[in-house]
């Protein structure tokens, strides 16, 4: 899953002009890659739809957002 969520983010951060390059499961989507909460929100929806998953915002931490390694664990959990 870690790889379908990783390629979804590159093609959201590509469509706001945004580099994806070095982005790993790891990296910091705020710091690193300057994901604000318009992106992030975009990103979430379209995981749900692309991926079939549920995204329970209301029970989303900020840590769970941080990486995608996070974000994935998070998902896992719902």
């Amino acid at each position: 899953m870690l790889d379908r969520i990783q390629d979804l983010l590159r093609e959201v951060l590509a469509a706001r002009g945004l580099p994806a390059d070095g982005l790993t499961a790891e990296s910091n989507l705020f710091v690193d890659f300057g994901l604000d909460s318009i992106a992030l929100l975009e990103f979430l929806v379209e995981l749900e739809a692309r991926l079939g998953v549920a995204v329970d915002f209301e029970s989303l931490e900020y840590e769970d957002l941080v990486s995608l390694t996070s974000l994935e664990q998070a998902l896992q959990r719902a």
